[in-house]
């Protein structure tokens, strides 16, 4: 599994995650919430059917927030999740 983030023609960064399968990469959706900004940035596997990625949203009020999703070897399932206050874009 791998994890980042994309651009769409509308400007709007969307978090994005694609699994290989043999030499195959394929985009697998993930159900980030829609907003200007989500970014997958990491990924943990501990198997085929159990992955962790985390990153970061933008908030109800514009400010950035954590984000983590579970792979269950199907789909991706976002993760509540807690906040350590104002975090900074760099």
């Amino acid at each position: 599994m791998a994890v980042g983030s994309y651009t769409e023609a509308s400007g709007a960064t969307l978090a994005l995650a694609e699994k290989l399968t043999g030499s195959l990469w394929t985009v697998v959706r993930t159900l980030s919430p829609a907003d200007p900004f989500a970014g997958l940035s990491g990924v943990w596997c501990a198997a085929v059917t159990y992955c962790i990625a985390v990153g970061a949203r933008i908030g109800g009020s514009d400010g950035y927030q954590t984000l983590a999703e579970r792979w269950d070897g199907l789909r991706w399932h976002v993760l509540a999740t807690s906040n350590p206050g104002a975090l900074v874009r760099q």
